[in-house]
């Protein structure tokens, strides 16, 4: 009798392992299609004179230029000094953009003045580092 109750409890303690097994995998899982999903969905934006797309919401730090006519958003990742600007609906990039013109540029009085001024003409991609 005392065997046959040892062997019950063991066969449910298999069955919940099996039951909890199952759960892990699935918590798992869910998990990992997460990850992938959040890895993947990327906001590719394509930048004017650049063959591959970059992703925005991925390490850049967006300043709102709606007080402006005509750029419509600017990015800059710090990390690798690329600045990011629309321009009536065209992006472009400029490259080994100092963080000091990026704070200057976030408290301009009139963003396309001082991009007029300060950061067109330079700043040039094909004289290296854009990054990947």
């Amino acid at each position: 009798m005392a065997f046959s109750c040892v062997l019950t409890n063991c066969v449910n303690y298999v069955k919940l392992m099996t039951i909890e097994s199952m759960k892990l995998f699935v918590q798992v899982f869910l998990l990992f299609q997460l990850t992938i999903t959040n890895i993947s969905a990327c906001e590719k934006t394509y930048i004017k004179y650049r063959d591959t797309p970059v992703c925005l919401d991925q390490g850049y730090e967006y300043q709102d230029t709606s007080k402006s006519s005509w750029i419509r958003g600017a990015w800059y990742d710090g990390a690798n000094k690329y600045f990011l600007i629309n321009l009536k609906g065209t992006m472009y990039h400029y490259c080994r953009f100092p963080v000091v013109k990026w704070k200057l540029f976030k408290t301009a009085t009139s963003f396309g003045k001082f991009y007029s001024r300060q950061i067109k003409g330079k700043y040039d991609c094909r004289l290296g580092g854009m990054p990947e």
